[in-house]
């Protein structure tokens, strides 16, 4: 897989997730996308479209148990992907009822994840 253009600073766990994703600059809506993983600092969406590095979007996340959710987000890493386009998201200070809501999501996903590879474990 090519190498990313732009930086990584995570400062977040980020777990795998799975939701739906739209991205919009101011009124024009960019695209769907595919939330490939999630934490209370960013996500990583994979779709059709290529957006710059240092873009300023919205994105909109529905999920299961998430609810649906809008936050800013400014594009901070790009690649290539088997599926199209990979796109690091930083969030922008998301209200604090969001990132909570991010936050339990991302717990709960970490939670199962634990008891799964317990669950294996010899």
């Amino acid at each position: 897989m090519p190498d990313w253009h732009g930086h990584d600073r995570r400062a977040h766990p980020r777990v795998r997730f799975q939701a739906q994703a739209v991205l919009s600059v101011g009124n024009q809506p960019l695209g769907g996308f595919r939330v490939h993983d999630l934490s209370v600092g960013g996500a990583l969406l994979v779709g059709a479209v290529a957006v710059p590095v240092g873009t300023t979007v919205l994105v909109r996340i529905g999920a299961p148990g998430l609810g649906p959710l809008s936050v800013s987000a400014m594009v901070v890493r790009t690649q290539q992907h088997p599926e199209g386009v990979a796109l690091g998201m930083q969030f922008l200070r998301p209200p604090t009822t969001i990132a909570a809501m991010i936050e339990e999501a991302v717990l709960a996903e970490l939670e199962r994840a634990t008891k799964e590879a317990a669950r294996i474990a010899p």
